[in-house]
């Protein structure tokens, strides 16, 4: 019994091309949607932390520091089927 085959009788197929996709995101719009979380978490993040005897303006300029060096990263996921890229800029 012959097997089922996804190419044509004359054997000529056209190779299937894999999906991608690419995005650059600006890292400032991503600043610009959660500073109104921001300002909304940031009492109670400063009652946490003096609670820790952490300073609350020094932990916010330091998660603002790590989220501004993520400037320039490249995640990229390849897959046989599929191919992503995204750019943080």
């Amino acid at each position: 019994m012959m097997q089922p085959s996804s190419s044509p009788a004359w054997g000529l197929a056209r190779p299937r091309r894999p999906f991608r996709l690419h995005l650059w995101l600006p890292l400032s719009l991503f600043c610009a949607l959660l500073l109104p979380l921001a300002m909304i978490g940031f009492p109670l993040l400063a009652v946490a932390a003096m609670g820790l005897r952490l300073r609350p303006v020094a932990l916010f300029c330091g998660v603002f520091a790590l989220l501004f060096a993520l400037s320039g990263v490249v995640v990229e996921v390849d897959t046989p089927d599929t191919s992503i890229r995204i750019r943080l800029f």
